[in-house]
């Protein structure tokens, strides 16, 4: 019984995963264009962004413009997928670090063995 309880539940994960996944891909979708430039004898071609574009101010009789969806895509990317889990790593790693030195060795400490322990503990770390 507890095995299908465990399989409803990574089913259910797997499912939000891709639905986040699809969620956070979804704006590439609309707004990447393929670009093509004609050189002497070669058809470059890449793709890119084409995001929607915002007046922002006029500059010497000139519109200026931005994209701040761009901006706000890319931030948000940024952060969901590289710095939070770069944190939750870095705090995980730190909990497991200080539980390591905090535990004491079951046993007699003979000095012999404390260095042993130390150089274990080092091992461990790096």
């Amino acid at each position: 019984m507890k095995a299908h309880i465990i399989e409803r539940k990574a089913r259910h994960s797997i499912i939000l995963v891709w639905l986040f996944s699809f969620a956070f891909a979804s704006p590439l979708l609309v707004f990447r264009t393929l670009h093509q430039r004609q050189w002497k004898n070669h058809l470059e071609q890449w793709c890119g962004d084409k995001w929607p574009l915002v007046f922002k101010y006029m500059e010497y009789g000139v519109p200026v413009y931005h994209q701040p969806a761009r901006k706000i895509y890319w931030t948000t990317l940024s952060v969901v997928l590289f710095l939070i889990p770069i944190l939750v790593m870095a705090i995980a790693y730190t909990r497991i670090i200080k539980t390591l030195w905090a535990a004491k060795t079951p046993g007699e400490r003979v000095p012999k063995d404390i260095t042993v322990q130390t150089r274990m503990k080092r091992k461990v770390n790096i």
